[in-house]
């Protein structure tokens, strides 16, 4: 070989070695492909045109390629090809063709028949050929068509025909006069091998990549389990660990009033969704657990009982300062969308709560949240019942017992604004404090 030749082979090497180490994904599981090719190929140049003629001589070649994956629709590729060309024993070239492709998978990547179109660009090698005028190097154009038909996992067959543009009149020892360049059609099959196998971690027969569950042993279609034996796969199952009904989504309702447990305030007495899963015997929209006339239809602003009537014979009353403080620290609890952590603003405002309530021993409180109308109804009640409790709880780590306070979630019922604003949506995200002598 000349200089350059020498110079373009090691190129071409070096682009295999860094090809073969960085594995990025032919299908995300099997990233990279390695093919081993025979072929014919045909001249097409100033002494004449022998492309479709299938003529053998000399004409044959060997070659490989490396695949590697892009997207479902592209894959990147780059291969090399070693033969001998000759047209009617005019001449004898040998050759090394190497190139590199950008392919298009016509029918994506999960398809067994997988037929695609690509192009690049290339060097041609060529010596031997009779005038030492000819050797040398050449680009080349390449166009590809071909096919590859997935056999098994990872072996692949392939075929594809490459027609070679060149930019050298060279190929066939001189220029001859006629077309200005010479150039070259290759046919190749070939077998190609995943350079990774695909994983089943969990060993259940399901691979890694079409397994929901990867790391869990599983016997459903997507190879996660039944932990909590509900009938539901684990995928599906929104409390995995418990059993549940399929009309909560796995999640269990030990009281069977339709709220499931994680979001029934009450879950151990038949209730209504409106009140969180609590019972409110009296209908008066105040559940009994708060009701002080649990028996008695009432109002809310009179813990439950009627008008008029005292649900406390000698009860105690908040001060209007007491009441208006109570009213400023509610309006500075709110929370972010979806979220049910407190900012330090609210922290600072129940601090306020914390000492107030210390130093009354008795004095009780009940939590009513609220969220806006974003999410889906069991969402929001869910939510709200979530905030309520986190209060519940920042108020318990401050000293205070917690049989003293109440914590309720009711959704998006009773917007104090429209839901159609930002600003609106953020008032909605409230929570309300209703704070009493018992």
């Amino acid at each position: 070989m000349s200089k350059n030749q020498t110079v373009s082979f090691f190129i071409t090497l070096s682009l295999f070695l860094f090809t073969a180490s960085q594995t990025v994904a032919q299908n995300q599981s099997r990233p990279t492909w390695f093919s081993f090719e025979l072929g014919h190929q045909e001249y097409h140049g100033d002494l004449g045109n022998e492309i479709l003629d299938f003529q053998v001589g000399y004409d044959w070649t060997i070659g490989l390629s490396i695949d590697r994956y892009i997207s479902n629709r592209l894959d990147f590729k780059i291969s090399t090809s070693y033969g001998e060309l000759d047209y009617n024993n005019f001449f004898n070239t040998s050759f090394l063709n190497s190139q590199v492709l950008l392919k298009y998978k016509l029918l994506g990547n999960r398809q067994i028949l997988n037929p695609y179109a690509g192009s690049g660009f290339g060097i041609t090698n060529f010596w031997n050929n009779r005038t030492a005028s000819g050797n040398g190097a050449s680009f080349h154009f390449p166009v590809q068509i071909g096919v590859d038909y997935h056999i098994k996992e990872n072996v692949s067959a392939s075929f594809h025909a490459t027609y070679n543009r060149s930019f050298s009149d060279e190929l066939d020892g001189g220029d001859f006069g006629g077309r200005g360049h010479d150039d070259l059609m290759i046919y190749a099959v070939g077998i190609k091998f995943s350079l990774s196998k695909s994983k089943d971690s969990d060993n259940d027969g399901i691979k890694d990549e079409n397994d929901l569950c990867p790391k869990i042993y599983g016997s459903s279609f997507w190879g996660c389990p039944d932990t909590d034996k509900d009938g539901l796969y684990d995928n599906e199952d929104d409390c995995p660990s418990v059993p549940g009904k399929k009309t909560l989504n796995g999640c269990p309702d030990t009281d069977g009033d339709g709220v499931e447990d994680t979001a029934d305030a009450c879950p151990d007495q038949k209730g209504s969704y409106r009140h969180s899963g609590c019972p409110d015997d009296d209908e008066d929209g105040v559940p009994n657990q708060i009701d002080e006339c649990p028996d008695r239809s009432g109002v809310t602003t009179n813990n439950g009982c009627p008008e008029g009537v005292s649900p406390t014979p000698a009860a105690k009353k908040l001060t209007p300062d007491m009441a208006t403080k109570v009213e400023e620290i509610s309006k500075n609890i709110n929370f972010n969308l979806s979220s049910s952590v407190l900012d330090s603003t609210a922290q600072q405002n129940l601090d306020q709560l914390a000492d107030i309530m210390l130093n009354d021993k008795a004095l009780q409180l009940i939590i009513r949240s609220y969220t806006d109308n974003t999410g889906s109804p069991s969402q929001n009640l869910e939510l709200s019942l979530e905030r309520a409790n986190t209060v519940k709880e920042y108020l318990v780590a401050k000293g205070l017992d917690e049989t003293r306070i109440y914590a309720f979630g009711y959704g998006q019922a009773k917007p104090v604004a429209s839901n159609a604003t930002k600003e609106g949506r953020a008032q909605n995200r409230r929570v309300e404090f209703q704070l009493y002598y018992k």
